[in-house]
């Protein structure tokens, strides 16, 4: 038989601190109670330092804390400023076939383009601007513009 998850959570919980009581922290995990803040701050800072330096103790905290909307989720934050030359290259693969092509902004949305060209990207291992050749061009057009294959 497997234990629950909830008791592997409270196992990995209390060998952080031996010091903290089982039932206090069976209350946070199981009914979404958080410790007094600074207990929470000490517990934070613990396991964001194991995390590395680029990521934020006080983000966290207020995230637990405050939750979304409020606070941003600092994981997504992180991936959104990682993804920023992924980005950076579809941006320009997107202007590069609106050019070639001459497609008139007025005909595509531009958010649903840009997330195609994305997904496209990771589809033909498009990680560096050097990665897309001339060969791409058409498969690009006829994913990210359809209307005007």
């Amino acid at each position: 038989m497997v234990p629950a998850r909830i008791e592997g959570r409270v196992l990995g919980v209390l060998a952080i601190n031996p010091a903290w009581k089982e039932l206090e922290v069976r209350r946070w995990l199981q009914q979404d109670q958080l410790p007094d803040r600074a207990e929470l701050r000490r517990l934070v800072k613990l396991l964001v330092a194991q995390l590395g330096p680029e990521h934020d103790a006080l983000r966290w905290e207020a995230f637990l804390v405050y939750g979304s909307p409020i606070v941003g989720s600092p994981v997504e934050h992180l991936l959104y400023r990682e993804d920023r030359g992924r980005r950076d290259i579809a941006s320009r693969i997107f202007a590069l076939l609106t050019e070639q092509y001459a497609i008139p902004p007025s005909s595509y949305d531009a958010d649903l383009v840009f997330q195609r060209c994305l997904k496209l990207m990771q589809q033909f291992n498009i990680y560096e601007w050097e990665d897309f050749q001339a060969g791409h061009m058409e498969p690009f057009r006829s994913v990210l513009f359809p209307e005007t294959s």
